[in-house]
């Protein structure tokens, strides 16, 4: 199933009404594409960013509303990642979520130290659970 990237469409991202902005940052698509897919289909505009610069660009280019970072993925490490998020003025604010799976609690805790604000194992958690939580993860107006 493929992803429309609604970054690449005029106002796309400012087309769903009541839609959140969401960016998954992760080297293997493929494994977050089902919940990317669904997320889509309730209405959020979603890209997929392979690497650090991709989640840059995106972000910087909608101002997310939630930055879905995988730390199960080779990237620099989500510690970097969430560094960089939080150092940017216009991104800092973003909450940042953690896609892990159940044995990597050593990179939950370091990344929750950095600033992501929850963490979800993404085995176990459904594209409508992810969205019921939304709410919770929204930054101050």
């Amino acid at each position: 199933m493929e992803i429309q990237d609604a970054m690449s469409e005029p106002g796309g991202l400012n087309a769903h009404i009541g839609g959140k902005r969401l960016v998954f940052v992760t080297q293997r698509p493929a494994s977050v594409a089902r919940h990317a897919a669904l997320l889509s289909d309730l209405g959020h505009s979603v890209a997929l960013a392979e690497t650090v610069a991709e989640a840059f660009a995106s972000a910087r280019s909608c101002t997310p509303d939630v930055v879905f970072v995988d730390i199960r993925t080779a990237l620099p490490s989500p510690v970097e990642v969430i560094r960089k998020i939080k150092a940017e003025p216009r991104l800092a604010a973003a909450p940042v979520v953690l896609l892990a799976s159940f044995d990597a609690l050593s990179e939950i805790e370091k990344g929750l130290l950095e600033g992501a604000c929850d963490y979800l194992v993404i085995d176990e958690t459904t594209p409508a659970a992810m969205a019921r939580q939304m709410p919770i993860w929204e930054r101050p107006a």
